[in-house]
């Protein structure tokens, strides 16, 4: 579902189906060493009016890098997590690539758009997920 916010989502309101999409394909996953991930593809292609696709960058990041989130944790109502940055850079250079962050972030927000804040310049963007408590999240190049 797209443009799940507080005032979308109150009991008795009617979700349009129009923004409402299913997962036609797992195109690759993973879930291992405390790292969760899956490609897919929805049962229909989406407008642009609805969701605009980012751009994945192939860089790696460093250490100050701003960053922000979007998501849904745990379910609930879309969520903005801002003013945060890359702390430190984890196994640099290598397909084990991590990046701690301080993001305000939740177990739940695994999978999560996490972007760094230069995006509009045409920058990078990463998945996101949480570490063993979640008392960071952290994000990366996959």
């Amino acid at each position: 579902m797209f443009d799940a916010t507080n005032e979308t989502m109150l009991a008795g309101t009617t979700i349009p189906a129009n923004t409402l999409y299913n997962c036609a394909e797992v195109i690759a996953s993973y879930n291992g060493n405390n790292l969760d991930w899956a490609v897919f593809r929805l049962n229909a292609a989406v407008p642009t009016s609805v969701a605009t696709p980012a751009l994945v960058g192939t860089g790696e990041m460093v250490t100050g890098t701003g960053l922000m989130m979007i998501g849904h944790p745990s379910g609930l109502p879309r969520k903005y997590a801002d003013e945060a940055s890359i702390t430190r850079v984890i196994a640099g250079g290598t397909g084990a690539l991590r990046y701690l962050t301080d993001l305000d972030a939740f177990a739940g927000n695994s999978g999560s758009g996490t972007f760094a804040l230069e995006l509009a310049r045409g920058s990078d963007s990463c998945g996101c997920g949480c570490g063993p408590g979640c008392g960071a999240a952290w994000c990366g190049d996959r």
